[in-house]
């Protein structure tokens, strides 16, 4: 997983300031397992700063290379953006719990898209666990 030093060069890269909101916000990724909304990262901050500045955040954190969005459910997903970067995972949605694919999707749908040229993509499934289904 990536860490803080990284995650500060990488803004700094990218012309951004360590605010202390934007600090606040990655310390709750570097401490949260699987994905997180907007709402729970300002539920997470005390209060301490408003929804808004929480999107803007997440916004310039994207920006940076540093999260990963995924919509689900009418809602962008966050999450931090691992170290090997091309891998796709099967999320458990209770446990937040992930499996990695021993494969990527891409290739099967690539040239399948007419008028596009794809730079990149996210394939990531979601679920129950193993483990969360037998607690059930």
């Amino acid at each position: 997983m990536i860490d803080k030093d990284e995650i500060i060069e990488k803004l700094r890269n990218n012309g951004q300031r360590l605010t202390r909101i934007k600090s606040e916000v990655i310390d709750i990724f570097l401490n949260t397992k699987g994905y997180l909304d907007a709402s729970s990262i300002y539920e997470k901050l005390n209060k301490n700063a408003d929804l808004s500045t929480v999107y803007r955040n997440l916004e310039s954190l994207y920006d940076a290379g540093i999260l990963d969005i995924v919509y689900k459910n009418d809602k962008r997903w966050f999450k931090l953006v691992e170290k090997h970067e091309h891998s796709h995972y099967v999320i458990c949605e209770k446990c937040g719990s992930k499996k990695e694919l021993d494969f990527c999707p891409f290739p099967y749908i690539d040239g399948q898209i007419e008028g596009y040229d794809i730079h990149s993509h996210v394939f990531e499934l979601f679920g129950i666990c193993p483990k969360c289904r037998k607690s059930n």
